[in-house]
């Protein structure tokens, strides 16, 4: 496979006051790749250029990945008149197989009691993974996926990710998608794109953007962070290494000690971690941290 999937230079799509993307550089590299942000960034946008939906407005997008490539658009794009098992008969390679690869896919998206049913009459989750499965079907070298499994039960979520992840590890394929869900991306993905109104943030390694990002707001797109600078690192963060700004909720700890220069102002709980709002001893400052 290529080194590079996707090259895009000072790409922008819509008009000069409403664009989609503005000014975007950034290469896609093989693996699994997440497009992050809010809704509005304009992951779907990016998207619909790597498939030449669209067209750029302005810049140039050179695509290395060739004809086998399979798309998951945001509307699932199903075909009205067929069947679920017609939907991966259609796209499966070959005859001699095209049973058990069928019946394989059915049984790994849990489809197996709706095959003879038609995109209208499934919920939002089977259409959702009807969508991934006959993609992974296809046996594409390269798919990309707007939102997949993003309407499938939280409870079951973990079990189609698996099975879309061993796909790709088995056929050394790559896959780009979007999401705004940090913790897909720190689930599911090597390399991560940030956007935020249609421009880039950031680019690279998601452990490196978790571990150590250029700045807090950068930080944010994977979660919750503690960031320190300042006057506020020599208040809360005594004993520490100066030159550390960003701590993870798992990286820190809040414990009682009597010499300590700050006390606790309110603990909410959050599930896996706590939201705690300390303050100094003087009353001049107050900061929110995580762990």
């Amino acid at each position: 496979m290529q080194s590079v999937l996707w090259s895009l230079e000072h790409v922008s799509l819509g008009a000069d006051d409403r664009r989609r993307l503005d000014d975007v550089s950034v290469s896609i590299l093989p693996g699994r790749t997440a497009v992050l942000g809010e809704s509005g960034a304009g992951k779907t946008s990016l998207l619909n250029l790597l498939v030449e939906f669209d067209r750029p407005t302005r810049g140039t997008i050179q695509s290395h990945v060739g004809p086998n490539l399979s798309w998951v658009p945001p509307d699932h794009g199903l075909w009205p008149r067929s069947t679920v098992r017609q939907h991966l008969e259609a796209v499966c390679p070959g005859a001699v197989d095209a049973n058990s690869s069928v019946d394989h896919w059915l049984k790994s998206f849990a489809l197996e009691s709706v095959a003879k049913r038609y995109p209208s009459t499934l919920s939002m989750g089977e259409r959702s993974r009807l969508a991934v499965a006959r993609s992974l079907a296809s046996q594409a070298v390269a798919y990309v996926m707007d939102e997949p499994l993003a309407n499938v039960d939280s409870a079951r979520l973990p079990e189609f990710w698996s099975v879309l992840r061993e796909s790709l590890q088995q056929t050394e394929s790559s896959l780009v998608f979007a999401t705004h869900s940090a913790e897909t991306v720190l689930a599911e993905a090597d390399q991560v794109i940030c956007l935020d109104g249609g421009r880039l943030v950031w680019q690279g390694a998601v452990r490196e953007l978790y571990d150590s990002p250029p700045d807090e707001r950068t930080a944010r797109f994977l979660g919750p962070v503690n960031w320190f600078e300042g006057i506020e690192a020599a208040t809360w963060l005594e004993g520490l290494p100066p030159q550390k700004t960003c701590y993870r909720p798992e990286q820190l700890a809040v414990l009682p000690d009597e010499s300590g220069k700050a006390v606790v102002e309110e603990v909410r709980f959050a599930g896996s971690l706590e939201e705690v709002r300390l303050g100094s001893m003087d009353n001049s400052l107050q900061k929110t941290v995580y762990h």
